[in-house]
């Protein structure tokens, strides 16, 4: 008979335990949200999900329970080839120079507004200073990428952009031969 107020006791102390991670959950959702990737799996690596959208939040390193102070959530929109860019069509058009810009979370500027974006900026500066042709600037920047993972993709999908000039964004983070390899044709 001592076996039945055991169990009780242990199924209240279970369910407590539940219930106080429940409310950490909910007051971290709704004080200090975290930002979601859409991600999948690529031959170079991951690649975000086509046509996906995520709000980013700023990562900050102290918890702030003041709103007023947290980080503006931040929409971002991947495009049918999971790149944060517009849709630009592989073919080139007549009269167009192409930029493909290639990098790390740095290149990519998940911290930044689509309008405010190194490469739309670097794109809307060039097309303003009156060359004979239109200047595409395509964003291929992915966070958590080396340099391995920038060049497969290169490989792979950016030179089906036929880029006029390639920009990798090299960032001191990358340095480490040790997050990725490319070797005989494969990133290990």
């Amino acid at each position: 008979m001592k076996l039945k107020p055991l169990v009780i006791n242990f199924t209240l102390l279970l369910c407590s335990i539940l219930f106080v991670f429940l409310v950490f959950e909910i007051l971290f959702r709704v004080f200090y949200p975290q930002s979601v990737y859409s991600i999948t799996y690529a031959p170079w690596g991951w690649t975000h999900v086509p046509n996906s959208k995520v709000t980013y939040y700023k990562e900050t390193p102290v918890f702030n329970l003041d709103i007023r102070k947290r980080p503006h959530p931040i929409p971002i929109n991947y495009n049918s080839k999971g790149l944060r860019e517009f849709n630009y069509d592989y073919k080139k058009g007549t009269n167009v120079f192409r930029i493909l810009v290639l990098g790390d979370s740095f290149a990519e500027d998940m911290g930044s507004f689509f309008e405010n974006l190194h490469a739309k900026w670097l794109e809307r500066k060039l097309n303003s200073l009156g060359y004979p042709y239109r200047i595409e600037v395509i964003n291929a920047g992915h966070y958590a990428f080396d340099n391995a993972n920038e060049y497969m993709l290169f490989l792979m999908e950016g030179k089906k952009y036929s880029p006029d000039i390639d920009i990798v964004m090299y960032t001191g983070d990358t340095v480490s031969p040790d997050y990725a390899v490319f070797e005989n044709g494969r990133l290990l």
